[in-house]
């Protein structure tokens, strides 16, 4: 496949992707009209029984409609978050594996450090930093940033009580700073990669949402509203970036 249509291919993804939560909800709200249909059927040639027994299968095959097009949602969802990893992976800047390469990183790390134990923020560090900085901080930033907070963990307090770093806002913000200085193919590598973690981490409440649906397991009117509320708060906590006020101990 030639390099033009594998970026094709994870153009379409993602627009499919932009509108996996709307057509899940589609489903949802399709089932539970089907469903009232169902339950106010009427029909003069079934006797009580009879007309009871109609309106549950009603009920049921609108169900077995819904609970396939949610698995086929799901696994469409699937395949495109692939497509675009697999794309977008081949495209972004990764650490090298080469001797060379690795010196001119371990060095970018040291001006990076240099500047974080003088008492700069990472934000700070991040906001001027080249690609071989930003690539630093994205490999080793975490595991500084784990022992820094370590290291002024306040007297007396239970360390399991301690919030951990954030360390996947770290890299968040590390790859859009990478997104900046290499610009190109490789920055809309790096936007994919991360347009598709909010994508799923949105999809997710959702899908759960109409796979309760179809079971007949959710009861709750407004259930659906809760979903959307909680796939908008995944979504954001999925796009944000790092979020720390660390200074030097």
């Amino acid at each position: 496949m030639t390099e033009m249509m594998s970026r094709l291919n994870a153009t379409s993804a993602r627009e499919r992707l932009e509108t996996a939560g709307s057509r899940m909800s589609a489903i949802t709200m399709g089932l539970r009209d089907a469903t009232m249909e169902a339950r106010s059927h009427r029909d003069e040639n079934l006797s009580p029984e009879g007309l009871g027994a109609r309106r549950q299968e009603m009920v049921q095959a609108a169900r077995e409609r819904a609970s396939r097009a949610v698995r086929d949602l799901r696994a469409e969802v699937d395949r495109d978050i692939t497509v675009v990893r697999s794309w977008a992976e081949l495209h972004t800047p990764r650490v090298p594996d080469d001797a060379v390469g690795l010196q001119r990183l371990g060095m970018a790390w040291d001006r990076a450090r240099m500047q974080l134990d003088a008492g700069r923020s990472i934000r700070e560090v991040l906001a001027t930093a080249d690609r071989d900085v930003a690539l630093a901080v994205r490999e080793w930033g975490p595991d500084w940033l784990r022992a820094h907070n370590a290291s002024i963990r306040p007297v007396g307090l239970d360390g399991a009580a301690w919030p951990e770093p954030d360390t996947t806002g770290l890299v968040r913000s590390c790859d859009r700073r990478l997104a900046e200085t290499v610009g190109g193919l490789s920055a809309a590598a790096i936007e994919s990669l991360q347009a598709v973690e909010v994508a799923r981490a949105g999809l997710e409440p959702m899908m759960r949402h109409a796979e309760l649906e179809v079971m007949g397991a959710n009861t709750d009117p407004t259930s659906l509203m809760s979903a959307a509320l909680e796939s908008r708060f995944a979504a954001q906590q999925a796009s944000a970036g790092f979020a720390g006020a660390e200074v030097a101990s």
